[in-house]
């Protein structure tokens, strides 16, 4: 039973990994292109938009960003985006390699 339980951990440790990685990307070329293209609409940027905002948007209410006009909260997505790849993550892969 251990065994099955690790590998369901070390499973869900992975798809985790992997949808925090694909979010990390999204979030920097959405920074990216907000930095080349600001007030240009292209349809492909409103993609990014679309799939960071919710993200971003907690983060702006909590530092109470709305209005100020440097948006810092692309950066502190990353760093928690970070911090849990190397902190809860590592930690799930351990627990379901000591279970097998």
């Amino acid at each position: 039973m251990g065994v099955v339980i690790g590998n369901l951990l070390y499973a869900l440790a992975y798809v985790l990994d992997i949808a925090l990685n694909i979010l990390f990307w999204l979030v920097i070329i959405r920074a990216i292109l907000s930095w080349i293209i600001p007030f240009v609409r292209i349809p492909f940027y409103s993609f990014f938009v679309v799939l960071t905002e919710p993200f971003l948007s907690p983060i702006r209410r909590v530092l109470k960003m709305e209005y100020s006009p440097v948006d810092i909260s692309p950066v502190i997505l990353i760093l928690l985006i970070i911090f849990v790849r190397k902190g809860i993550i590592t930690s799930l892969y351990e627990i379901a390699m000591r279970m097998k």
